[in-house]
């Protein structure tokens, strides 16, 4: 779990060997929180993640949700607070490896 308050805060999670992750994102916040992914810890792109109560992937978001998305052959996953004008965003992931 991790808390996610200025721009740019960020929080990484290792999914290496897993084949997929659930994120939550939960709080009071305004902003918008990223998605993206790496092979290498360094070099981060975006990734498509499935909010819980849509079949439309995402690589951000301005609520909160549960998102869903497979991660094999990736080694980390980021939440990244790309912009805030208040609150906190609380990240709270769970990795299987089964894939989505």
């Amino acid at each position: 779990m991790a808390d996610l308050v200025l721009v740019n805060d960020y929080a990484d999670v290792n999914v290496s060997g897993q084949g997929s992750i659930g994120i939550q994102l939960s709080g009071t916040w305004a902003g918008t929180v990223s998605f993206t992914a790496s092979v290498d810890n360094t070099n981060f792109v975006p990734l498509l993640c499935f909010p819980a109560n849509s079949g439309t992937a995402v690589t951000n978001t301005t609520t909160s949700n549960v998102f869903t998305t497979n991660v094999g052959g990736l080694t980390a996953v980021r939440t990244t607070l790309t912009s805030t004008t208040s609150g906190t965003v609380v990240v709270t992931w769970r990795v299987s490896a089964n894939p989505r």
